[in-house]
């Protein structure tokens, strides 16, 4: 597939303009040159509408294809913005004079993820050869399946593994309470034990002295009760290692628990990675979209709101955050944020019960769709956004 289109009328000529590549790479260098957000910044600058606010990105993206054929100020935009974000990458290309060093950056681009900006400098380059662009072009084209079809995988892998930390989570909660009131009643026991021990020994003490200024009959009393006190001393010294070994293995059950969680926390963090780089880079065809809807999120973990709406922000969303914490508790605040809103996602385990039942009788109230995610991670969020638009599609 050729790259050049009518760039012939300009002989000699270092790169292409946008409308210059032939009409078929218009489509995937859309898709995959700006993301979701950046195409969405330009539409909205040159008016782009749309009824059903689930269709406006997919509007703007054939927009962009349309009018990026011929020369017009939303193609000269659009070539605007391209040249500035992938700059850098151009510069590497233009210092290569054969296509098989063209060819070699593109493969070694791909490796690294670095896709976008090398599309586009390949894209523009005259000079490449049919069999490179061919090759450059499958690669695209073979690799916006391959993130779509995958994407809904690693979203449900991601949202199960939310899940289980979750789990593990509440287990160990549940584990130190647990070992904190064994090892309270212990210590307690091990006090009682240690103040009779001491009594007893005081008392054995006695004994001893007073038998040497008593007869033999009672002295051979004492010597019994002495015997039974020493015996009831090493059984109580033997309960105390017996309940000093539990609180050990107690211990133990939770650093296991611990570790198991830290294991699984890596985990997630590599698989939301992943998410965040579906999000933005996944085929226009197979991508889901939210068509700019506004997005409250009640619940959540602060330090994960920006990350969330990064990634929010990279399939045509809004989102706002209402953590219930300190200076964002404002009931009123809440119920301000839901009639804004198009969509209210309550993450229950993170949120007090009172705020969660707010959330959903002012969703209904004002006849707001809203959703209950498990765990307050991105995975469980875009799983859950995916459902919903499903449901309302099917509707």
């Amino acid at each position: 597939m050729n790259v050049q289109q009518n760039a012939s009328k300009r002989p000699g000529v270092a790169r292409l303009r946008i409308w210059e590549i032939d009409r078929h790479w218009h489509c995937s260098i859309i898709g995959t040159c700006l993301t979701f957000a950046e195409a969405a910044k330009i539409g909205r600058k040159f008016g782009a509408t749309c009824d059903d606010p689930s269709q406006l990105n997919a509007v703007i993206h054939s927009m962009l294809v349309r009018d990026c054929k011929t020369r017009n100020p939303i193609a000269i935009h659009v070539e605007k913005k391209l040249n500035n974000k992938h700059a850098a990458m151009v510069k590497k290309f233009q210092k290569l004079s054969t296509d098989e060093e063209i060819l070699e950056l593109w493969k070694a681009s791909l490796r690294n993820g670095l896709v976008p900006g090398a599309y586009w400098a390949v894209a523009t380059t005259p000079s490449v050869q049919n069999t490179t662009a061919t090759r450059v072009f499958s690669d695209v084209h073979m690799l916006s399946h391959l993130l779509g079809s995958s994407n809904q995988q690693v979203i449900s892998r991601v949202a199960e593994l939310e899940e289980k930390i979750a789990v593990n989570e509440n287990k160990l909660s549940r584990l130190r309470e647990i070992s904190r009131q064994r090892e309270d009643a212990h210590r307690h026991e091990i006090i009682s034990r240690d103040a009779e021990v001491s009594t007893l020994k005081i008392r054995l003490l006695k004994h001893e002295n007073a038998g040497s200024r008593r007869g033999d009959g009672e002295t051979g009393s004492l010597k019994e009760k002495i015997a039974v006190a020493e015996a009831k001393i090493e059984t109580l010294e033997g309960k105390n290692e017996r309940v000093l070994s539990a609180l050990n293995l107690q211990h133990g059950f939770a650093k296991q628990r611990e570790d198991e969680i830290e294991r699984l926390n890596l985990a997630h963090a590599e698989l939301e990675k992943l998410v965040s780089y579906l999000a933005d880079k996944a085929g226009c065809e197979d991508e889901f979209q939210l068509g700019n809807i506004n997005i409250v999120y009640v619940g959540g973990i602060g330090r994960s709101f920006q990350k969330i709406g990064k990634a929010i922000e990279q399939i045509g969303g809004e989102i706002s955050f209402f953590s219930g914490e300190e200076g964002n508790c404002s009931t009123d605040h809440l119920i301000s944020q839901i009639k804004r809103a198009d969509l209210v996602v309550i993450s229950i385990t993170n949120i007090s019960h009172r705020i969660a039942l707010i959330a959903k009788k002012t969703s209904k109230r004002l006849g707001v769709a809203f959703c209950v995610v498990k765990t307050p991670g991105l995975g469980c969020l875009m799983l859950t956004l995916r459902q919903h638009l499903e449901k309302q599609g099917s509707g």
